[in-house]
Formats: structure tokens, sequence, C-alpha cells
């Protein structure tokens, strides 16, 4: 007769804070890409209406490049307040969510922006806040990192 041995707890499941920014960067441009995609087919996205200073509608590129820079320096952000602060995820995360409310109101720059369209443009920002707050709180935590990372 067999009986079971306890097994030793798994180790938390996470990504090394290095691995994010490519990960936060990586995950922000497919989701947005998509959803960029989705909602020019759905005509949330007219392209008649001009972005001031772009000169042009929003195409793909600007969403690329912004969603990227957004969630690189989230990511950084976030390791830098980690290095220094102790309870860096719970006020990187009020932080985050503060940002994220004043961009709401980024899209009202552009000029006829129908309602669908600023729709469409936030729902983009809280993508790339998603896949932002969702790295930071599966990275491992301070007490799950070996001393050698920090």
């Amino acid at each position: 007769m067999r009986t079971a041995m306890p097994s030793a707890a798994a180790p938390p499941r996470s990504l090394p804070l290095v691995g994010l920014v490519p990960a936060a960067v990586a995950g922000a441009i497919v989701l947005n890409g998509v959803l960029y995609y989705v909602f020019l087919a759905l005509d949330m996205i007219p392209q008649e209406v001009i972005v001031p200073n772009a000169g042009a509608p929003i195409t793909l590129a600007p969403v690329v490049v912004s969603s990227a820079v957004t969630a690189a320096g989230g990511v950084l952000l976030y390791a830098l307040m980690r290095r220094f602060l102790t309870g860096a995820r719970r006020i990187f995360t009020g932080l985050a969510l503060l940002l994220l409310l004043v961009s709401f109101a980024m899209p009202l720059g552009i000029p006829a922006a129908p309602v669908k369209m600023l729709v469409a443009l936030n729902v983009m920002h809280i993508a790339v806040a998603a896949v932002v707050l969702g790295l930071v709180w599966y990275a491992p935590r301070r007490s799950e990192t070996p001393a050698a990372h920090g």
C-alpha cells in the first residue's frame, strides 16, 4: 500500500521582472492591434476624422507606437517604484488607475470625433492598462524574489 507523501508547495507562478517590459509591449501591441481592426471594421474609428497633431486619421502605426511606449513606460516606472518603495505594487496600481482616468480626456482633443470613436480609443487605453497591471500583479513580489534580483 502506497501512502501519499505531502508535496512541497509549488513555487508561485511569476514572470521575472526583466521580462515584463517586452511582455507588456508585445501584449499591448497585439491587443490594441486587434482592437484597432475590430473598431475599424465596426466604423468606430472613422478615417475621415483628422487628428490635429498628426494631420491624418488614426492608423495602426500611432496605435502601435503609443501602446508600446505607454506599456514600456508603465513597467519601467513600476520597476523603479519596486526598487525604492515598500508596497510599490499597491501604490503603482493606484497611480496607474489615476493616470488611466486622466487618459480618458485625451481623445476629447480630437475635433469632431464622434462618441463611438471616443469610446473605441478609451477602450484601447483600458487595454494597455489591463496588460500592464496584469503583468505587474503577475510579477514576483519582493518576498518571492531572490535577493540577487532585488
